[in-house]
């Protein structure tokens, strides 16, 4: 009787012991468990828009019209004779008053009485520039005559201004979180995860 209740008593203490052996196993050991996860990452993602803004675009109501070239014109001299064998002379001089070239047709000459006595030449005058021409006479003369032809240019009106809206197609991008799903690890120990 001594002996049962003696191997009862080393059962249970090997029972203790085992279950005590277990309990620092699992306490002392570790596992490495699944655990489903995300990665996110933020992502430049382009895509294309309308992008619209206002300009000023020049128009004209009227249209351009034929003008002549402004100029001016100066008789520098007219001297009339009057002695016994009379001799008139002129000078005529053109200032072209255009920022342009042009050609300039001077008609010069003289009037005795009602007849008029005249030369011609035409003359490409630059910018701004200057032209004289001269003529005498041998005998008298009432007037001189200093007439010009201007050429002709475009004269336009200034232009005037509306606002119209231009458009395009642009690319641009925007921040958009990707995410994709993957598995972690971690790690426990034994007693951590028959817890649960």
């Amino acid at each position: 009787m001594k002996s049962v209740l003696k191997n009862n008593q080393y059962l249970k203490i090997g029972v203790i012991l085992l279950v005590f052996v277990i309990l620092v196993f699992a306490i002392l050991n570790v596992i490495k468990i699944q655990q489903p996860a995300q990665i996110c990452n933020n992502e430049q993602v382009p895509y294309t828009e309308n992008s619209c803004h206002n300009v000023q675009v020049p128009y004209s109501d009227t249209n351009c019209q034929n003008a002549d070239y402004t100029y001016n014109i100066v008789t520098n001299k007219c001297e009339i004779y009057t002695n016994s064998n009379p001799v008139g002379e002129v000078k005529c001089t053109l200032d072209n008053l255009e920022r342009k070239y042009g050609d300039f047709k001077i008609s010069y000459g003289f009037m005795v009485g009602n007849s008029k006595y005249t030369k011609s030449a035409t003359f490409n005058v630059s910018a701004l520039g200057s032209v004289s021409v001269t003529d005498s006479h041998s005998y008298r003369i009432d007037s001189c005559i200093c007439e010009v032809t201007p050429p002709q240019l475009q004269k336009c009106p200034a232009p005037q201004y509306k606002t119209e809206q231009q458009c395009q197609y642009v690319t641009v991008y925007k921040t958009e979180q990707k995410c994709q799903d993957t598995v972690k690890y971690k790690t426990v120990s034994v007693w951590q995860s028959l817890m649960g």
